[in-house]
């Protein structure tokens, strides 16, 4: 497996986040831990969340650069950490990821939380299970 992915990112949010956003064809795939997933991204949708955090008045040297939004993907999961044996890998799974403003689902590949993945379900479109993740939490 590749070392690096392609991945929408930003590095500032002068004018909005949508005038900021660029394929960076060398992102680094991210590294997992334990209790982690990697996922092949195969569909993301945008939410609310991916750009209204970036116009809050946290400032973006906080957070860092070549910033991946993105919390709520449908994709198979490539790799499984040390702690994990409820999935597989080539299952398809979706959900959101959560808790952390880089790293996102506008990527090749995410590593998620064991516990904010599901499995897709049989009959359910890749792209419709894409959207669920963070609506999938709202009460």
């Amino acid at each position: 497996m590749a070392s690096t992915m392609k991945a929408w990112q930003y590095n500032s949010t002068k004018g909005g986040i949508e005038k900021n956003l660029q394929i960076n064809d060398a992102a680094p795939q991210p590294t997992l831990h334990d209790e982690q997933i990697l996922i092949q991204v195969h569909a993301m949708a945008i939410n609310p969340v991916d750009h209204k955090v970036t116009e809050g008045p946290m400032p973006l040297r906080l957070v860092g650069s070549d910033i991946t939004p993105g919390a709520d993907f449908c994709g198979k999961v490539a790799k499984v950490g040390k702690k994990v044996d409820e999935f597989q890998i080539g299952e398809f799974v979706f959900g959101a990821k959560v808790g952390a403003l880089t790293g996102g689902s506008l990527a090749q590949y995410v590593a998620v939380e064991r516990n904010m993945l599901a499995t897709l379900p049989e009959g359910v479109k890749v792209e419709d299970a894409a959207g669920v993740g963070i609506v999938g939490l709202t009460e």
